[in-house]
């Protein structure tokens, strides 16, 4: 098993260096502004990734390499099997990274020199012309993590923007509250049209290839692997299970074939008397 234990040790030696290059990355880069804060905001993807996928990485280890001398050695057409389910794993991640890849956009995918440069805006809020202001991005990411330090959750703030025309209007839309991308009390419906214009800013900055952040640069790389590494996890917990059945099933089948043969070797019309 020494090949299937080096090759498995590479592949997740590579994908565990991912996990720590994503999130070190993103740390060097806006190390000078509220990087703590873009790592806590976006922890599926900084924090677990690096922490939690390193130990699913050793925990699985054991497992990938017994299944992967047991298909290259023992099974029918096992390297083949082996071979076209690793293509279409990598595909699959591939094509489920570029299928990501798209709006909403996030504010790590925006360099920290545009993400400075960004003063705010006004928006028109209300149906009577009136004008609100979008803050400066920095400013809600400070404003959302000085208020979660407080704070058990900050969901009771969230707005049901997709409304439904055919409905009655929700009560909470009508009703001042405050609303982070304006940094002040707005309306349901003030609220949610800062928040659309607070989107769009993000994304056209994204979309910019002169202002998006070596960060977003890299995951084109990190994000696949990571859905890679997703993919084999649930595989080979698949696997686990099927194989656990087929034993389950195995051992009760033979349970009473021995069991019938121990007690005929040791019933008395057996015995020779």
């Amino acid at each position: 098993m020494r090949g299937a234990r080096i090759f498995v040790a590479v592949v997740y030696v590579i994908l565990g260096a991912a996990f720590l290059a994503s999130s070190g990355i993103l740390i060097a880069e806006f190390r000078a502004d509220d990087w703590f804060g873009i790592v806590v905001a976006h922890s599926h993807l900084f924090f677990f990734f690096a922490v939690f996928g390193i130990l699913a990485l050793a925990a699985f280890y054991l497992p990938s390499v017994v299944f992967t001398h047991l298909y290259w050695t023992h099974l029918p057409y096992g390297r083949l099997r082996y071979v076209l389910g690793l293509i279409v794993i990598a595909t699959l991640s591939g094509a489920v990274g570029w299928w990501l890849d798209a709006k909403p956009r996030a504010i790590w995918e925006v360099s920290p020199r545009a993400l400075a440069a960004d003063k705010g805006e006004a928006v028109a809020c209300g149906a009577s012309g009136s004008t609100c202001r979008r803050a400066p991005i920095l400013d809600v990411l400070a404003g959302l993590r000085e208020q979660a330090q407080h704070r058990v959750g900050l969901s009771k703030f969230a707005r049901t923007c997709a409304v439904d025309p055919l409905l009655d209007m929700p009560e909470d839309m009508t009703k001042e509250r405050w609303c982070f991308p304006a940094q002040s009390s707005l309306d349901g419906n003030a609220c949610c049209r800062v928040q659309a214009r607070f989107a769009e800013a993000v994304a056209r900055l994204e979309a910019d290839p002169e202002q998006r952040s070596l960060t977003a640069k890299f995951d084109v790389v990190f994000m696949p692997l990571k859905i890679f590494f997703v993919v084999i996890l649930v595989v080979i917990g698949g696997l686990l299970a099927a194989w656990r059945n087929k034993l389950t099933s195995s051992t009760s089948i033979s349970s009473p074939i021995w069991s019938a043969g121990s007690s005929s070797a040791r019933s008395p019309c057996c015995s020779g008397r």
